[in-house]
Parts: C-alpha cells; sequence; structure tokens
C-alpha cells in the first residue's frame, strides 16, 4: 500500500467516526487579540471538528482578564475554553497544553493565518498513518552543506531532516517528550520566543522524526490582513523565520545544552554544534530584557547552589 492509500484510508476512518480527543492550542498576546475572531471564524469550518479549541494566555501580560477578542470568541462558541500560563512565555504558553490534554492528539495553530478546511483532518491522518512520527502541515528539508544551511523540497517519510513549525503541527498522545515542558529557564534563555528550535531539539534527543503533509500548495495559507505589520516581524521570530543561520544557532544551542549535541551531528553530518552556539552572556545580551536576564542569572544560580 502506498503512502497515498495509508493516508486516505486513515482519512476515511476518520470521516467514519474518531473517539480520540483531539485538541487544538494556541496563543495570543495584545498586539493580535484583535484578529483571533477572524481566524476562529475560517477555522470553524474544518471538515473535523476537534473535541476543544483552546487558548492560552498569559497571567503577567492580562492579570486573570479575558481580553474582550477572545470572549467574543467564548460567547460565539468558536472558543471553547481559555487557559492560563503564570508569567509570559510568549509562544511556548501553548506547550501547557500536555499537561492537560495528554490523553488526545494535540494540534497547534498561530493566531494570524487562515488555514485549509481540512487541516485538522489531514493531520490527523497523517499521524494515524505514522503513529510515532510528528506531523507539519508544511514540510521542508533543512540541509547542511560545507558551513552553510539552506532548505530542499522535504523527505516524503518521516525524517529528522524534515523541518518543524510550532504551529503546523500534531502530536499523537504520549509523543511529546515530557521533558520538553522542564528546564524553563533554558527554554527562555536558549529559544527565545522560538518554540521551533527548542522542540525540535527535544524530538532529535528522543528519536522522533517530522514528516510532511504531501497536501501542501502555493496559497493553501494566507496570513491574516494587517498581522504581519506586528508580532512576527518585530520579535526574534523575525529573525528566526527569515534568517537561516539564526534560527539555527537557536537549533544548536539546544541541541548542546540538552546534551544532543551528538545526535544532532548525525543527522547533519559535518555540521559542529558548538561552532554555532551562541555563548550565555551574548545570548542574553542580543535577545533578551534586562529584567528576564536577572531572572534567568538568579534561577541558574539556584540551581548550581
Amino acid at each position: 500500500m502506498t503512502e497515498n492509500e495509508t493516508v486516505e484510508r486513515m482519512r476515511q476512518s476518520l470521516r467514519e467516526g474518531f473517539s480520540t480527543p483531539v485538541y487544538v492550542n494556541f496563543t495570543t498576546w495584545k498586539k493580535r487579540e484583535m484578529v483571533v475572531p477572524t481566524m476562529l471564524s475560517h477555522f470553524s469550518h474544518q471538515t473535523f471538528k476537534p473535541t476543544k479549541i483552546i487558548c492560552w494566555l498569559s497571567i503577567s501580560e492580562y492579570h486573570h482578564t479575558i481580553p474582550q477578542h477572545v470572549q467574543e470568541c467564548l460567547d460565539n462558541h468558536l472558543l471553547d475554553e481559555v487557559r492560563w500560563v503564570r508569567g509570559n512565555t510568549y509562544c511556548h504558553k501553548r506547550w501547557e497544553a500536555f499537561k492537560y490534554y495528554g490523553d488526545g492528539y494535540n494540534l497547534m495553530i498561530d493566531d494570524d493565518l487562515y488555514y485549509p478546511e481540512d487541516y485538522v483532518e489531514t493531520l490527523l491522518a497523517y499521524s494515524l498513518a505514522y503513529p510515532r512520527t510528528v506531523v507539519c502541515y508544511y514540510g521542508r528539508r533543512s540541509i547542511y552543506k560545507q558551513g552553510e544551511w539552506s532548505h530542499e523540497t522535504y523527505i516524503p517519510e518521516p525524517s529528522h531532516q524534515n523541518e518543524f513549525y510550532s504551529g503546523l503541527c500534531c502530536f499523537a498522545p504520549g509523543l511529546l517528550p515530557p521533558d520538553v515542558l522542564r528546564h524553563r529557564w533554558k527554554r527562555t534563555l536558549y529559544c527565545y520566543k522560538c518554540d521551533d528550535s527548542w522542540v525540535k531539539a527535544w524530538l532529535i534527543k528522543n528519536d522522533i522524526p517530522v514528516i510532511g503533509c504531501r497536501v501542501w500548495y502555493k496559497g493553501c495559507f494566507n496570513p491574516i490582513e494587517n498581522t504581519q505589520s506586528v508580532g512576527i516581524w518585530e520579535t526574534l521570530n523575525g529573525l528566526v523565520d527569515h534568517a537561516v543561520i539564526k534560527k539555527y544557532t537557536t537549533l544548536c544551542d539546544a541541541l548542546y545544552h540538552l546534551g544532543a549535541a551528538q545526535e544532532g551531528e548525525r543527522v547533519w553530518p559535518g555540521m559542529n554544534i558548538s561552532l554555532y552556539r551562541t555563548s550565555l552572556r551574548n545570548g542574553l545580551s542580543s535577545v533578551v530584557p534586562i529584567s528576564l536576564r536577572r531572572q534567568i542569572l538568579h534561577t541558574i544560580k539556584g540551581i548550581k547552589s
């Protein structure tokens, strides 16, 4: 049976009924909360209806007060639940879902995209076809050659070289390594506002590959109008998504500090993880605000003592 036949068989089984819970998770913040109703209104037309859609918010940002645009989605039944996260861990907030919804499939979405109507169905079909593999709707392969990173067409089978995108992924129950949610100071320090690299490093460490869906086509994802002028372009994510070296400096930091440099160098032969990682001092100075720098250093000091 070919890959397409296997996926299509799983897609048909979903249409006939599926009892395992399916959770869709996202987060937002003050400069983009106003587009959440637009995103969720479009998302409500999914061919497969998830069990719950959950929005993860920062207590320090919203002080337990649900913002108006998110409340509107709750009132209109576009959103099922709001969950709160202490502090503000930016895009990392959505990964708290695995502490509470580990009994089902967890899908991630971003707050600034129009998603295809078969997004949930397609991710689930691939996840059922490849049970110990993380599925990403969009697939690219990362290549390291002669000291430079580049992207090529993804490998149409589970591979560590296939890219991982947090806002386009699906995890089967029990697939996310539990340690991903620990070492909070390391998450904040080495993958500040870049959960893609943090999670990818753990996948490599735990030998969990990634597969991209074959349904990708030009224009299947569209940014919601006027969302790209805020958020991604004015945070480190802009650098991470649009500068390959910066992204893989972040990934190398994570691999090095998780003790997974050897695994990473097996995935990309010829790469020297320690060459690409940033120093603690430079990492703090370049991406972390002064107040957070102090908090992290205080935490590190406490861990070492």
